[in-house]
């Protein structure tokens, strides 16, 4: 939660969040996964 969700939603209250908020975060959480799963720079 400290590494994903709070930095998107700060300290808003659950009553202020919109479905932006929640866009926001699942696409930072898929841009970290999406570059874990890269392949290395030179690997086969």
């Amino acid at each position: 939660m400290n590494n994903h969700i709070f930095p998107v939603i700060g300290n808003l209250p659950v009553s202020e969040l919109k479905p932006r908020h929640f866009i926001d975060l699942l696409k930072r959480i898929e841009e970290k996964v999406c570059w874990k799963l890269r392949p290395a720079r030179g690997s086969t």
